[in-house]
């Protein structure tokens, strides 16, 4: 017997995709696989199907377009371009930490070092300055461009 095809809503969502999205921004944190474990329970689900399933809903135009839409409106999530202009104030040393000094008085501090380094790697792998290595650790930034196509394409 063929199945039946799901209702839709407004969003163009079925009632699977909208409980993941909505556990998605909500309870399971961002987590795939919680979110579409969430989202189908009564049902028993295994991790590896889970997983699989996560990310196939997470892939679908509607749902990922209603992601989209949830993040933009919730105004404690951090956009992309948000999270990228803080990360370069940080490194920049243009953020400062409030601190309370023992005599009760607050101190506006710079950013350590530290910190700053760690900024500086979060946005150069946001922006994917970051390049694999060879699996003997070489240092792949002085590879010719032959040599990394050949790598991408297995041949390496």
């Amino acid at each position: 017997m063929p199945r039946r095809p799901a209702e839709v809503d407004e969003d163009g969502l079925t009632e699977l995709e909208r409980r993941f999205v909505e556990h998605y921004m909500g309870k399971a944190r961002g987590n795939k696989s919680e979110a579409y474990r969430l989202a189908a329970w009564p049902n028993k689900i295994t991790r590896k199907s889970s997983y699989q399933m996560g990310s196939i809903m997470a892939n679908r135009p509607a749902v990922r377009a209603a992601l989209k839409q949830a993040q933009e409106d919730d105004p404690l999530v951090a956009t992309r371009v948000e999270r990228l202009r803080f990360l370069t104030a940080v490194m920049r040393a243009k953020v400062r930490n409030q601190k309370l000094m023992s005599t009760g008085e607050k101190a506006s501090l710079r950013p350590d070092v530290r910190d700053r380094v760690a900024a500086c790697e979060a946005l150069s792998k946001a922006l994917g300055d970051y390049l694999p290595r060879k699996d003997d650790g070489e240092d792949m930034s002085s590879w010719t461009v032959a040599e990394l196509l050949a790598m991408l394409k297995g041949g390496a």
